[in-house]
């Protein structure tokens, strides 16, 4: 209780004690000009019996307050130990508000009615909401709150300002902040601009539909005992080929293709009188000798393709199991060992399964495809389609090796006729699905003296266009079975305008060694009446008038075109590389592959031919067989576009087809405009 000083005059009331005020660090910052509740409960200082309440309800309430303050406690009975003369004044309020200091210094008035103490609480709490006595109202003694442990904010703290040193971030080293945040910055974005310069440069120069290696790239047809003779004994050889690969490779070749390498009775006369295809004519060569033509070829990533004469090599099969001891359909075949020269016999289970070992061999020998000649005549074999379906998956096995890329796969070519002879039997159905599925090239013969647009359309209109997936057509132009292409033209030098017609047409193109040059068939010759069924295999002429060291098997050609008439093949091959309208075979459009070859026009010796792709240039090749300069109004057609490639002197000028003159022989690739 409060104790009063003295017994005379009016009693001194001490200053009521400072814990109402009391108010939290949070709410102070939160709500600074709003009057702090006082403590949840505290005892009244005129109540002495009544037990603590809440302090809102004796704010509220008028019956709670006591008239009779002279029994309330001062500050120095509440905190005998505090020194409030050490705080500083208050600031003045107004003169209309002058009872406000009075209620401050003890409540020294005499009265003790509590309209008084109602007046002075409502001019003490219209001074708190004045936020100029907030700082002056600070007290720096610790609060008795929670034992005195937590210093507290006495009095009205509500104006106060924190000192700096409580805010950490304020001792924080900035100037080493900003430059590292600078430097980090400036290291991320030179980051995220290499990445995005690294990942520029990755890109593709050219946005060109993918293809396979054999598809849309040009094949050289190669007869070895005819091509080149390195030992002048008179026959062309395997090391001859590997001399001349430069040649070769200059015409943008992408795979050659050895017609028959196997040993015969009389090779090369009758080179296809075969009955062992793991061995090597002798007078070509050895193993030693394929082995380095192959190597040379792989650096210039050229593909080697073997020719498999099938036909030959079964008949042989089923005539010596007629005479053999053991099982009919079993025989002992030699097979070559490169390091030794000795045989290896191994027995084979059946004539199919000798083919799968066959694969094999050449195979592990690095070579890249095989053409399986006379396959019509055994597409009847209850076993045929597994027989394919064995060959391909031989194939698979080996794909990606070799030295050469992943995308090197090897493939198996097979005649027309093996597609013709299943599309005419509805009974051989499935087994045509079986060819078209395993087999990657299909070797159409072009006769370029009958109708060129019946042909085209017929193989674009036909079962292997029909579907994705299917093989790609190989153009041939000439082979070993058919007369040399100069000498069934009117004019033999037309042979280069033929070629490089070919080349333009949709799927693979193939070229018979010195079509390029216009080699025609052998001199009718009475001491050579024995080969005269193998014409068409003359010698190659490796210079325009070359002088004969070396009688060789068959008599001379004649080459009506220079050796470096090549030049244009070359120039076209890479003009196939490039284009994607001429390369590819069809256009993908709707789920069905649409041609994008059409003969514009043709008659006995001019050929017109276009190609187009979506979103590229078209091409046109006009080419003059006939023994006249011919003349053509063909701007219903055409309107004009860059001469690309020309065999005469239009390279690289602008041509209009409303007067288009080309003298014999003569070929024009054209860009046209878009």
């Amino acid at each position: 209780m409060t104790e009063l000083k003295g017994s005379a005059g009016p009693p001194t009331l001490s200053a009521p004690s400072p814990e109402f005020l009391l108010v939290d660090e949070e709410s102070s910052s939160t709500y600074p000009l709003l009057t702090p509740s006082p403590p949840a409960e505290f005892d009244h200082p005129l109540t002495l019996d009544t037990p603590p309440v809440l302090a809102y309800e004796r704010q509220l309430s008028p019956s709670s307050i006591d008239t009779d303050l002279s029994s309330i406690p001062t500050l120095s009975s509440v905190a005998p130990n505090t020194d409030y003369s050490a705080l500083p004044p208050p600031s003045q309020p107004p003169t209309d508000q002058g009872k406000l200091p009075e209620a401050h210094s003890g409540m020294g008035s005499s009265s003790s009615s509590s309209s008084v103490l109602q007046d002075t609480t409502a001019s003490a709490s219209a001074q708190l909401l004045n936020p100029h006595h907030y700082l002056g109202l600070v007290s720096d003694v610790n609060c008795q709150e929670n034992g005195g442990i937590k210093p507290g904010l006495c009095g009205i703290t509500l104006g106060t300002r924190k000192n700096p040193q409580d805010f950490c971030f304020l001792s924080w080293n900035w100037p080493l902040i900003r430059k590292c945040c600078f430097w980090g910055l400036m290291s991320l974005t030179v980051a995220c601009v290499c990445v995005i310069i690294g990942y520029i440069t990755t890109l593709p120069t050219r946005c060109d539909p993918p293809r396979a290696w054999y598809q849309g790239s040009l094949i050289y047809e190669i007869f070895p005992g005819s091509f080149h003779d390195s030992d002048d004994d008179g026959v062309g050889d395997l090391r001859g080929i590997s001399s001349k690969v430069h040649y070769i490779e200059s015409m943008g070749v992408r795979g050659i293709r050895l017609n028959s390498i196997f040993p015969s009775n009389h090779y090369p006369e009758h080179y296809y009188d075969v009955e062992n295809l793991t061995q090597i004519e002798p007078t070509l060569g050895s193993f030693t000798d394929f082995g380095l033509l192959v190597k040379t070829f792989h650096k210039m990533n050229i593909s080697i393709i073997l020719d498999l004469p099938l036909g030959s090599f079964f008949k042989h099969l089923e005539e010596n199991a007629k005479y053999s001891s053991g099982p009919p359909h079993h025989m002992i075949i030699n097979n070559h060992i490169l390091n030794s020269s000795n045989k290896t016999a191994y027995s084979i289970p059946d004539s199919h399964g000798v083919v799968s070992e066959i694969l094999k061999f050449w195979l592990n020998l690095d070579v890249d495809g095989f053409y399986l000649k006379d396959l019509e005549n055994f597409v009847h074999d209850d076993k045929f389609q597994s027989h394919v379906q064995e060959w391909k998956a031989v194939l698979k096995r080996h794909n990606g090796g070799n030295g050469l890329p992943a995308s090197n796969d090897k493939i198996l070519i097979c005649s027309e006729k093996v597609v013709k002879t299943l599309e005419n039997s509805q009974i051989l159905s499935s087994k045509l699905t079986t060819v078209l599925t395993h087999f990657d090239l299909v070797d159409h013969h072009i006769n370029m003296r009958s109708d060129l647009k019946q042909q085209i359309d017929t193989v674009q209109g036909g079962v292997m266009f029909s579907r994705p997936g299917y093989p790609w057509p190989l153009w041939s132009l000439g082979g070993v079975d058919s007369p040399r292409l100069a000498s069934r033209l009117q004019i033999a030098n037309a042979s280069l305008a033929a070629v490089l017609v070919g080349m333009l047409l949709p799927g693979t193109p193939s070229i018979f060694y010195g079509d390029e040059i216009g080699l025609t068939n052998s001199k009718s010759d009475s001491d050579y009446e024995d080969v005269s069924h193998v014409q068409q295999l003359v010698m190659m002429r490796w210079q325009m008038h070359q002088h004969l060291r070396t009688l060789h098997w068959l008599p001379a050609g004649d080459a009506h075109l220079p050796l470096d008439s090549a030049r244009w093949v070359s120039e076209t091959a890479v003009l196939r590389d490039l284009s994607p309208a001429i390369y590819m075979h069809a256009i993908w459009r709707e789920g069905s592959l649409v041609p994008n070859c059409a003969i514009k026009y043709v008659d006995k010796t001019l050929i017109v031919l276009e190609r187009l792709y979506p979103r590229r240039n078209s091409y046109v090749i006009v080419a003059n067989l006939g023994r006249e300069t011919e003349t053509r109004d063909l701007s219903k057609l055409f309107y004009g576009g860059h001469v690309v490639l020309s065999t005469g002197e239009h390279t690289g000028k602008y041509l209009t087809f409303h007067k288009l003159a080309l003298y014999p022989g003569e070929a024009i690739v054209v860009k046209l405009d878009k």
